[in-house]
């Protein structure tokens, strides 16, 4: 690139500016100054060289092999270019030596030695021949006067003129003004810019006008570009390339055919507004800097991928960055090449979510990889060896990319990557990397995909980021601005563009306030569903709601799936258009899909289910989890994972079937219940129906029940076939329940049995009824014993708030119906344990399960205790009080084992009771609460500890300090007037809450005062002055034998974090609690932000765990300073491998894989293993034994 020229080639203004008239330019001084630019350019070349001249510091030469190829073009013998160039350089020297030439003069006598030269008119004449710019040009551009024969034909003494260094009237037979390459024009422009202010003589400005209309016809036909090339020639004779050029041509071929080959801004504004002619809407909302980023990673880097889901505004971002680049001229490149592989079976989606064909305006569209590379590599100047050499095309085209300054765009690349087992697209990105000239190239390549890049992509990866409530409202207002322009003739059920800006700020904070889920905020900051809710707010809403019902309606379809003929959710649409065409991508869908359909049949599923599937199906399923959300098809909730939408999860079940045939397996096993399912359905069920469905004495040994009848109750008792019928045992049971309601009822009974001959069978089919009900149930209590997915949880509540209203009405000295009652409360003690998190989603199943739990509070008070847990704080202040108060009223009088299961569902309320000022802890209620937990739960929360507390300070009754010796906190409540530093206390804790610092999580202790003692002082070696002797002398010297943890090296630190088994993880959590357990257990003390300052003290966090883990695990920034850390799909280390093994074992094995449950009455099922919390080596529980380093985990 000629450096001097660089903005000129990186700027449209000048097509502009010809397109005006002399009079428009003269006017405005601005205009002046971008005219006139050129010249003053020419004058600044001009003037350098002077100087350097005058220095000694620089001759008219060049080297023979530069002068060869001027040779060859002129025709002129290379001796007589030798010498001729000689003598203009020592011409020039002698002036400028003996002060005859001076700056000022210099031009006149630069530019018409130059003419003299009897090669320069041959050599510009060939060049233009030879690329096919007319000779034609050659007068326009060079003054055909000899300014040193004289006198002129016209009469102009030039001599007499240049001795008193003045030039002539106008004369437009010998003057030089006309031509754009002459000392008379860059004088008379320079004077025009420098006095712009003043009035032009009339002799002045009628030069400038007969130069501007010359130039007009100049700009227009040679182009930029060809401007830009006879300047680099002019300096190339004048041997200034090695100032000139940030990379120095070689001969003048070079400068023609290579140098300066930056496509013009003219150029590159006009390709991109052809790829952006097709779209109709052309505002564009960026409040996150999206656009900033894309600029800032093309400055610093050469490959950049964007990746997310369809139609989130990937092309449209790179679009407005390119267009931004181009205008602003901090780019220029030799070719714009936009590739596509989007076609019109994918479309492009309108408003009302029907598929439109494609536009490809402006777009180079391919349907295959190697078509890009043909175009490349036919761009490529080495000549080719062997056309049909698949590395020769490569090599080439990674040649062309490095050499030459490139910005390719390759839109819907995932399109052709899923089908392209040899990744090809990566092998030309690591070609172009290796290629020598890589480091020095300017070339830019982006990638638009719909599927996050793996690891070993080359090059900087973007995720897409959805809109923010502030960017949705205002696309909300900028669309219906332009919905409104744009439908004139059509009626508006909602005038959204008549709003005012309250409007709007009132929409962004419903938003803000309304949506909490990360789903929730991904579907709405779509801008697909910006359009949809306010296209449908406009023209589809005879009911007139207004755009927060509407978004809030679609947002609750789209999670439920809900679809209908009579009223089409245009979500679905769109939903459809993101997904179905991610399932092709999913790597080795062919050996997985069985694993992944039973996923999608589930919709949510927890860390435990997806291992057991993948386990159970010999998929890797770190990798499968992955691949899964690298598509965006599945993401993390707060029990698991779970699809984005039901249409996520329904579409990739049909897709399945569809592409594999239906999935039958497992399936098929219900055969007969859905025969048997629909016979029931029927009213009234005819007697050969019934007949079939009938057991005849209600103490009949199962042994002797028909066979079919006792093959499908087993059925039904199975745990594997409920899960994978759940949907259908739901239904089976809801039919039987309806039909005992009907048997039982004399008013119904004619409806199910109206044929007499049918009635005889009444009292055996009322049996068959309860026994499969009774058989239903326990195969659903059998289900994976953690937090249950959302629709089994809904389901399943309601479920059993039914079957108890039929209980109660039943016949309850029915020995079947008590069995059912026991079953029912074995369900219900399971769900109430692995109840799901209050959310909007759960929050009427938990209400229905708190009302009912009432009804046991006698019999089963922990059902109360653990969904009391779950909706305190989020029922309101009075449902709270009364949750509180049933908790408060309970007798705790349970044995050692259950209070430990109770434990973690108690902390809750011990928190409310510390923090809620209702409550005095002192209160009669509440001690009568308390107490009991003192004597019943030994080493966890409500024990009873003594420590020794140091930095305290007392306010508003509550006392705050640091534990001795550790980092954690402690709080007391009900303590006054207190002046201690350091005090020993006596507590009951009541709750144990988290507080992240930097990377790590540290413990605050909530505590109830019991007693205090004053510490006079404190001897860092032995702090507690109660513990007994022996005990803190084993503490002590355990304490001396551990190693430090910030003496350990990187890989020893590889080796603990990589010993604990997770997929995703807060970094907070694995960095503080996980690696203090970790490190205890290994003999090592310290924290990780002592390691980490001692090793990476200036590193970031995400720079620390890509060392240390070699790029096998990543890092995501959830939201400001809280880090999660996730493993990669790469093999698992031996390490890993161990944690992994053990942890799948232990899902798999039995009651191991069991969280928390009671038996049909309460009874616990099984004894827990004993939790201990670890709280500090100078804490002494008051009974048992020293606490062993165990962090208490949530099992959640």
């Amino acid at each position: 690139m000629l450096l001097p020229f660089e903005k000129i080639i990186s700027q449209s203004k000048y097509q502009e500016i010809f397109s005006k008239s002399f009079e428009d330019i003269a006017m405005e001084f601005t205009k002046i100054t971008d005219y006139t630019e050129p010249y003053s350019i020419l004058r600044k070349l001009n003037q350098n060289l002077f100087s350097l001249m005058k220095k000694g510091e620089h001759e008219i030469a060049l080297p023979l092999k530069l002068i060869k190829p001027i040779s060859e073009i002129s025709e002129v013998p290379i001796m007589d270019i030798l010498e001729e160039l000689e003598q203009l350089n020592e011409s020039i020297q002698n002036k400028i030596k003996n002060e005859v030439l001076v700056e000022s003069a210099f031009d006149r006598r630069l530019y018409p030695g130059l003419l003299e030269l009897s090669f320069f008119e041959p050599l510009m004449k060939g060049l233009f021949r030879k690329y096919q710019l007319g000779e034609e040009y050659y007068e326009r551009l060079f003054s055909s006067t000899n300014r040193w024969s004289y006198p002129q034909p016209c009469g102009c003494d030039w001599q007499a003129l240049d001795n008193n260094r003045k030039d002539p009237e106008s004369c437009s037979s010998c003057s030089a003004h006309t031509a754009f390459f002459s000392h008379s024009s860059i004088i008379i422009h320079r004077n025009f810019s420098q006095h712009a202010n003043q009035p032009l003589p009339p002799n002045r400005r009628k030069e400038l006008e007969e130069s501007f209309h010359i130039q007009q016809f100049i700009w227009k036909e040679v182009k930029t570009s060809g401007m830009v090339k006879i300047a680099a020639t002019i300096y190339h004779l004048l041997g200034c390339n090695k100032f000139l050029w940030d990379k120095p041509s070689y001969t003048v071929k070079d400068i023609w055919e290579n140098y300066p080959s930056t496509v013009s801004i003219d150029e590159m504004s006009e390709t991109l507004n052809r790829l952006m002619s097709g779209r109709d809407w052309k505002d564009y909302v960026d409040l996150k800097g999206r656009k900033n980023n894309l600029i800032t990673e093309l400055k610093n880097g050469k490959v950049i991928t964007i990746y997310g889901e369809g139609a989130t505004g990937k092309t449209e971002l790179v679009y407005q960055s390119l267009d931004d680049i181009v205008n602003s001229g901090d780019f220029s490149f030799d070719y714009l090449l936009p590739f596509t592989f989007k076609g019109n079976q994918q479309g492009e989606l309108n408003d009302e979510g029907e598929l439109t064909l494609v536009n490809h305006q402006g777009w180079d569209a391919k349907s295959e990889f190697t078509q890009i590379l043909d175009v490349l590599s036919s761009k490529c100047s080495i000549p080719i060896r062997d056309g049909t050499d698949s590395d020769e095309r490569f090599q080439r085209a990674a040649d062309f990319l490095a050499t030459q300054k490139v910005c390719m765009i390759v839109d819907n690349h995932e399109t052709v990557d899923a089908n392209d087992p040899e990744r090809s697209f990566d092998r030309l990105l690591k070609e172009f990397t290796e290629h020598p000239d890589f480091s020095s190239s300017h070339t830019r390549i982006i990638l638009t995909t719909r599927v996050k890049p793996d690891e070993k992509r080359i090059g900087k990866s973007i995720k897409m980021k959805y809109l923010s409530f502030e960017e949705m409202s205002q696309l909300s207002r900028l669309r219906s601005n332009w919905l409104a322009i744009n439908n004139r003739d059509r009626g508006f059920h909602l005038n959204l563009h008549d709003e005012n800006d309250n409007h709007w700020i009132d929409l962004q904070n419903w938003l803000t306030d309304e949506l909490n889920h990360q789903l929730e905020i991904e579907l709405a900051g779509h801008p697909r569903v910006v359009f949809i809710a306010v296209y449908a707010a406009m023209f589809k809403n005879e009911q007139r709601k207004s755009l927060k019902e509407i978004i809030k309606h679609l947002i609750e379809d789209a999670r439920k799936g809900q679809n209908s003929e009579d009223s089409p959710n245009p979500l679905r649409s769109l939903m459809t258009y993101i997904s179905s065409r991610s399932f092709t991508y999913i790597p080795d869908v062919e050996s997985n899909y069985q694993v992944i359909a039973e996923l999608a049949r589930l919709h949510e599923f927890s860390d435990n289910e997806l291992i057991m599937y993948c386990h159970q199906g010999n998929v890797h399923y770190s990798k499968l989890k992955q691949d899964l959300s690298n598509l965006n098809l599945i993401i993390e909730t707060e029990t698991g994972y779970s699809f984005r939408t039901r249409y996520h999860s329904q579409d990739l079940l049909e897709f399945l079937n569809e592409t594999y045939g239906p999935l039958k397996a497992k399936g098929s096993r219900f055969k007969w219940w859905s025969s048997k399912l629909q016979d029931m359905n029927l009213r009234p069920i005819p007697w050969n129906k019934l007949q079939h469905l009938t057991i005849n004495n209600p103490g009949q040994p199962t042994e002797e029940i028909p066979t079919t009848i006792r093959e499908n109750l087993l059925l039904l008792e199975d745990e594997q076939f409920t899960q994978v019928n759940f949907d259908s045992v739901i239904k089976l049971v809801s039919c039987l329940r309806i039909c005992l309601e009907q048997i039982n009822s004399s008013q119904d009974t004619h409806q199910i049995l109206a044929d007499k001959d049918s009635r005889a069978y009444l009292q055996n089919f009322e049996l068959f009824c309860l026994l499969s009900i009774k058989s239903a149930i326990i195969g659903l209590s059998k289900l994976p014993k953690i937090t249950l997915p959302l629709n089994q949880f809904n389901s399943l509540t309601n479920m059993i708030h039914k079957m108890s209203n039929s209980i109660k009405e039943g016949s309850t000295s029915s020995t079947s119906w008590i069995e059912i009652e026991e079953s029912l409360l074995g369900l219900m003690s399971k769900i109430c344990i692995n109840s799901r998190k209050y959310s909007n989603d759960t929050s009427a199943s938990l209400h229905t399960l708190w009302n009912l739990s009432k009804s046991y509070l006698g019999e089963h008070p922990q059902y109360a205790i653990c969904i009391g847990n779950r909706l305190l704080n989020h029922a309101g202040k009075n449902t709270d009080q009364e949750i509180m108060q049933t908790i408060l009223d309970i007798d705790l009088n349970f044995d050692k084992d259950e209070m430990e299961s109770l434990v973690k569902f108690l902390q809750p309320y011990g928190e409310y009771l510390w923090h809620n000022s209702d409550y005095s802890l002192e209160s009669t209620d509440v001690k009568k609460f308390l107490n009991p937990l003192l004597e019943l739960v030994p080493d966890d929360v409500f024990s009873k500890l003594e420590t020794i507390v140091n930095d305290i300070h007392v306010s508003k009754g509550i006392l705050s300090g640091t534990i001795a010796n550790t980092v954690h906190k402690m709080s007391i409540k009900s303590i006054n007037n207190l002046n201690y530093n350091a005090a020993e206390v006596e507590v009951q804790i009541l709750a144990v809450v988290s507080k992240q610092e930097g990377e790590e999580i540290f413990e605050h202790y909530l505590c109830r005062h019991l007693e205090i003692r004053e510490v006079k002082k404190t001897s860092p070696e032995s702090p507690i002055t109660s513990l007994d002797n022996n005990l803190s002398i084993e503490m002590t010297s355990q304490n001396h034998k551990r190693r430090k943890l910030s003496q350990i090296s990187r890989d020893e630190m590889w080796e603990l974090l990589s010993s604990h088994p997770f997929t995703k993880i807060l970094a907070s959590d694995l960095l503080g609690p996980q690696l203090r357990r970790i490190a205890q257990e290994k003999g090592f003390s310290g924290t990780w932000a002592k390691w980490k300052k001692k090793h990476f003290r200036k590193a970031s966090f995400p720079d620390v765990i890509d060392t240390i883990s070699e790029g096998s695990w990543s890092t995501r920034e959830e939201k400001a300073g809280v880090w999660s850390i996730s493993r990669g799909s790469r093999p698992f280390s031996e390490k890993e491998l161990a944690a992994f093994t053990k942890k799948i074992q232990k899902f798999l094995d039995s009651d191991a894989a069991i969280g928390l449950g009671f038996g049909l009455a309460g009874t616990p099922v099984r004894k827990h293993s004993h939790k201990t919390r670890k709280i500090a080596n100078n804490i002494k529980p008051l009974r048992g034994t020293a606490r062993p380093f165990n962090q208490v985990k949530e099992e959640e």
